[in-house]
């Protein structure tokens, strides 16, 4: 490309009339907790939280009050790209972190339902704790850079000058 001319930016009017987005919960990237969840998994969280808005507007709400979503595994294939097996292991890792549970419908007539899918919270975002977890991680850093000079050999870094030491004559 040679210019901006001929890149194709996304217009004001896209972003209201055309392209749909979800929101991703930023403490599933921050958080020490979720540091081993896969990106996939945290991928499919989003999308099925974004779910429960519709799911809310149909009314697929049980008897206590809680929302649930229906998102089979067919779709999760779709959406990554991948085997039954690895959507199986999506909703497992989800369901690990206690971000979805997921409860089994039958029916008489017919064998099995989809499964419910509840979504979980996650852990609040406390940016007091996050700010203090940075600052320590600078401060190791910083120790382990005076700690690496201290550590260097020492060269005479005079140019064409003398190197003059304090006492003797």
């Amino acid at each position: 490309m040679s210019g901006l001319e001929q890149f194709s930016a996304i217009t004001l009017e896209q972003m209201q009339t055309s392209e749909r987005f979800f929101p991703m919960a930023w403490v599933l990237w921050e958080d020490t907790y979720y540091q081993k969840l896969k990106s996939d998994s945290k991928v499919l969280y989003s999308m099925m939280k974004n779910r429960l808005e519709l799911s809310a507007k149909n009314g697929w709400v049980d008897e206590v009050g809680r929302v649930y979503i229906e998102f089979s595994n067919a779709e999760i294939q779709r959406y990554f790209n991948c085997s039954k097996p690895t959507a199986i292991k999506l909703k497992k890792d989800l369901s690990d972190y206690g971000l979805i549970y997921e409860y089994s419908q039958f029916s008489n007539a017919d064998g099995q339902l989809a499964n419910r899918i509840y979504i979980g919270q996650v852990m609040t975002y406390d940016a007091e704790k996050y700010k203090q977890e940075r600052l320590e991680r600078q401060e190791k850093a910083f120790q382990k850079r005076i700690e690496k000079r201290q550590n260097r050999p020492r060269k005479n870094n005079l140019r064409g000058g003398v190197k003059r030491f304090n006492g003797g004559s």
